[in-house]
């Protein structure tokens, strides 16, 4: 057999052992497939407020009404003409909701520069229609909860801005400045500059594309809400933007798109594009000069950006990078789901053994469905190669929220915020989420060497100390919750067979580890002279190894006590019975993930993966509302 060959095997081998039980070996969680053609659009539009594929039932009995139903297609400017004169006569905004109807539904009839004129009719109708409603003093929901002109307005003015960004879009137009364009009708409008509303710097966003282009699988569910305006994903350039936070490839932003409109046809009208960022705010303030104000409720969409985003990054090859620690180690680090926000409390999600961040995002898609939760939090994923020893990778993620602590507690809002801190751990990163907040950042040393650290301190070289002291793990003041799903916080069995000391030999440790093999060499042989307390083996224990209920390690993490005013809950896997604690997920036993003086426990039916499950992901969202109260009254 090749060394190529045996390699395969082995690989092959570590997958069946760890990854079957974890569930996460791999990488793509969801399916996004991109289609730009009007009738996929339309049935995203579609599955809003009104569910019609031609005119509305007003419209239809307006043509029938007044024996129209030839002209609709032999000359539509017979009908807006009469609609008009009904509506000079009667004054019943009605008339220019049907009219708006009908240019939106002879947009979709015509060829693309006709289509582009009527878009701009039906924009301009439901406009006016808008500036009439807005002169009443008030709106009074009884009265208008049934009037067909509200929602039907709603949909053709969105479906007009969608028609529009399409046609100013495929010409290169949405940046412009002074374009001129004529409705159907001959009006004219001309085209401002844009207004970006958005978390980062226009010239980060590489493409604004609608979210009706997409279709979205694999989601448990779709978090969508009805309003103002067309839903967009914002693509955002790689950059990194800070200096502790990095920026993933191919983050995209939630925006939603709004046209306004100022001035009549006769003083001259203008049409102007303003991008709001979601994340930032859900509400619109209309700002119509002589009209009333009044917040609108925009068009919401969080799922379809997350998922072109999750989409868009290349299949991870998780077992290599669990294998391959030394390759690795320039991408581990904090990274941000959105840009950061001061007025929201972070969230660090960190995964488990051969997993990656994306396998969050059933997760972070069902939280944000929430309007508490996606107002008041934002989300943060810590990546690590999962090969390297627990104590290293939980050095690099202390590291890492300390510098976003120094770089983000700028202002008393940003500070007061950050130090409300949640962190959630699955599996092996529930290990690394457990060292952030140590009562005693020296016991799990000390119970490792069997010395105190003074003696331990006077038997090492000064230099030697000092690489002891920053792995040490020191409590996180600005933590003061996390979450334990399926962790082994007395190990795991299955790390003790002989697949697994396979992959332990097959890893390969980080550069940042293996230049410090002669420091550490002499720190294990000064605590232990003799080897009575170690074999003093030469290789270094790898992640696998820290899994082992006999490891030093975790022996001593197990049995170490949690900071006092942290509060913490467990959600544990088991594979036969929910509700049930005992029996295992098929990886870690409940005796392992079991910890006495947790705030809750939640056992749940099923496997290692239990984080991915509705039931564990409704306990998260209720631990983070309750997070909310707890920390509101102090």
């Amino acid at each position: 057999m090749t060394k190529k060959v045996f390699q395969i095997v082995c690989c092959t081998a570590v997958t069946l052992a760890f990854g079957t039980g974890c569930g996460v070996f791999s990488s793509r969680e969801v399916t996004v497939l991109r289609d730009d053609s009007l009738s996929h659009q339309r049935e995203y539009f579609r599955n809003e407020l009104i569910n019609h594929e031609g005119l509305a039932v007003e419209s239809e009995n307006f043509l029938r009404g007044n024996l129209m139903q030839d002209d609709l297609n032999d000359d539509p400017q017979v009908i807006l003409k009469r609609l008009d004169e009904f509506y000079q006569i009667s004054g019943n905004p009605k008339y220019l909701v049907i009219a708006a109807d009908l240019c939106r539904y002879l947009a979709t009839q015509s060829d693309e520069t006709e289509a582009i004129r009527y878009h701009l009719s039906s924009f301009y109708y439901c406009t006016t229609f808008a500036r009439i409603k807005l002169k009443k003093p008030s709106v009074d929901v009884g009265e208008n909860f049934y009037d067909f002109t509200l929602t039907q307005s709603l949909q053709d003015y969105n479906e007009a801005c969608c028609g529009i960004f399409s046609f100013l879009k495929k010409r290169g137009l949405l940046d412009a400045n002074a374009v001129t364009l004529q409705d159907i009708e001959g009006r004219t409008f001309t085209l401002l500059k844009p207004h970006f509303l958005l978390s980062v710097p226009r010239e980060a966003i590489s493409e604004f594309s609608l979210c009706a282009s997409y279709s979205v699988k694999d989601l448990m569910q779709i978090n969508r809400q009805p309003g103002l305006g067309v839903p967009l994903v914002a693509k955002v350039k790689m950059k990194e933007w800070y200096t502790s936070l990095k920026t993933p490839k191919g983050l995209t932003i939630p925006v939603t798109l709004l046209l306004k409109r100022e001035g009549t046809p006769a003083d001259g009208m203008t049409l102007q594009l303003t991008f709001v960022d979601t994340g930032m705010r859900e509400t619109f303030q209309t700002q119509v000069k002589d009209f009333r104000q009044m917040q609108c409720p925009m068009a919401l969409d969080f799922s379809t950006p997350l998922a072109v985003f999750l989409n868009g990054l290349q299949e991870r090859n998780l077992l290599g990078q669990m294998l391959d620690a030394f390759s690795q180690e320039a991408s581990d680090g904090l990274y941000m789901v959105e840009p950061f926000q001061p007025g929201k409390i972070p969230v660090v999600f960190v995964h488990g053994l051969m997993s990656s961040p994306e396998t969050w995002v059933q997760m972070i898609n069902s939280l944000k469905n929430d309007p508490t939760i996606r107002n008041r939090y934002q989300f943060w994923f810590f990546s690590y190669s999962t090969g390297a020893p627990v104590m290293l990778s939980a050095q690099k993620l202390r590291t890492a929220l300390r510098a976003a602590e120094k770089e983000f507690c700028t202002t008393p809002e940003a500070t007061a915020n950050f130090n409300k801190m949640v962190i959630v751990g699955h599996s092996m990163g529930g290990l690394l989420t457990r060292m952030m907040v140590q009562k005693d950042p020296h016991y799990v040393f000390e119970s490792m060497a069997n010395m105190k650290m003074d003696e331990i301190k006077e038997k090492i070289q000064p230099e030697d100390w000092k690489f002891v002291d920053s792995m040490m793990p020191y409590s996180l003041p600005f933590v003061h919750r996390v979450v334990f799903m399926a962790v082994p916080h007395r190990g795991a069995e299955m790390a003790k067979s002989a697949i697994a000391r396979l992959g332990i030999s097959l890893i390969k440790l980080p550069a940042s580890l293996l230049r410090r093999e002669a420091t550490i060499s002499r720190i294990q042989r000064a605590v232990d002279p003799d080897g009575t307390k170690s074999s003093h083996e030469t290789r270094f224990f790898t992640g696998i190894d820290n899994l082992n209920p006999d490891n030093s390690f975790v022996r001593a993490l197990g049995s170490s006590q949690i900071r006092d005013d942290v509060t913490y809950h467990c959600v544990i896997g088991n594979n036969l019975e929910d509700g049930v604690p005992g029996n295992s997920d098929g990886v870690v036993p409940y005796w392992s993930s079991h910890l006495d003086n947790a705030a809750s426990e939640l056992v749940v039916k099923s496997g290692h993966s239990v984080h991915r499950k509705p039931k564990a992901i409704q306990e998260l969202l209720r631990i983070l509302l309750l997070h909310l109260k707890d920390v509101e009254k102090k």
